[in-house]
């Protein structure tokens, strides 16, 4: 009986499970995540999370569904290394797991700050973090005017979202964008600048064009975030959303090809037949856009049924 491994249990390895059932895959399906818990929806993290404190996360199975016997979940799990050759996996707990197919869906981590002081600030990628931010968030504010000072780094997606919800929680909010413009990369002028007036007239300061110099961290515990050419903008908190850095360690580790993500074919196969990989970690050809990766939710669940489906023959 054919064993598919899933390494990483975020939207992309839930939908992988889900999917391969649904192809008729009958072997064995185990879903491995280095996260203790039940895998969980990562868009409310930056907007439910942050703005509810009764809100504890979108799961994306139940207890019901781990019990029913459709898959092996190994929770608190981390994976020190691939064997692709032998078509193993090793846990960090010197467990070893083999397998006829293995899914990479190792997504991606938050890029750090890269100025001096970037560890001051706050990233957001997984529940713990999102969990540290909304502390911070509601921490009594060292303003005279009593109110929570936040520089939030990075007018992107990311930026964007926790930027509104710390002013719906009351918080004064600037964000520091080092393009031209908000959401560069992802959206055209006019609807730029229709988010722009959008943030601004709820409060929301916005600076494009800002170069980030460092972050100090001053005697009451404040920050001072420096910037080029202009006055250091005074927080209580710096939140930083600059973008994604994919998961490619086990991959490259294990001798699997790797450029800007972890390289596979128009089925998702990585350099190793055996071995695929999807979601926010996999860069694909595109017959526009050359090689390119999709950090989306939409991408996590088409890539999902993809792979299923050639691993089943269909």
């Amino acid at each position: 009986m054919s064993h598919v491994v899933i390494v990483g249990a975020g939207l992309a390895g839930v939908n992988t499970v889900t999917a391969l059932r649904a192809s008729g895959f009958t072997g064995t399906v185990t879903l491995i995540g280095d996260e203790t818990g039940f895998p969980y929806d990562r868009p409310p993290l930056s907007k439910q999370f942050l703005t509810d404190s009764a809100f504890d996360g979108a799961g994306l199975f139940t207890e019901q569904q781990r019990g029913a016997g459709d898959f092996v979940y190994l929770d608190g799990s981390k994976v020190q290394a691939v064997g692709a050759a032998e078509r193993t996996i090793t846990l960090e707990t010197g467990h070893t797991l083999t397998y006829d197919y293995l899914v990479l869906a190792t997504g991606a981590a938050a890029r750090p700050l890269n100025v001096p002081g970037g560890e001051h600030a706050l990233l957001l990628r997984t529940a713990d973090d999102a969990q540290r931010i909304r502390d911070a968030l509601a921490t009594a504010p060292l303003s005279a005017d009593s109110v929570t000072r936040v520089v939030v780094v990075g007018g992107g997606f990311i930026g964007l979202e926790v930027a509104a919800s710390a002013r719906t929680v009351g918080c004064q909010v600037t964000v520091l964008e080092a393009g031209p413009q908000l959401l560069t990369r992802g959206v055209p002028p006019v609807v730029s600048r229709y988010l722009r007036d959008a943030h601004e007239r709820h409060g929301v300061d916005i600076r494009v064009g800002i170069s980030l110099e460092g972050i100090d961290r001053l005697q009451d515990g404040s920050f001072s975030v420096r910037v080029r050419g202009d006055r250091p903008f005074i927080a209580d908190v710096v939140i930083a959303g600059v973008g994604a850095v994919p998961n490619v360690g086990l991959a490259e580790a294990a001798g699997i090809a790797v450029g800007n993500g972890i390289i596979v074919d128009c089925e998702f196969r990585t350099s190793e037949p055996n071995v695929f990989a999807i979601g926010d970690c996999a860069s694909f050809d595109h017959a526009r856009f050359g090689r390119i990766r999709l950090e989306a939710w939409r991408s996590a669940v088409d890539h999902a049924i993809a792979v299923s489906r050639v691993i089943c023959g269909l």
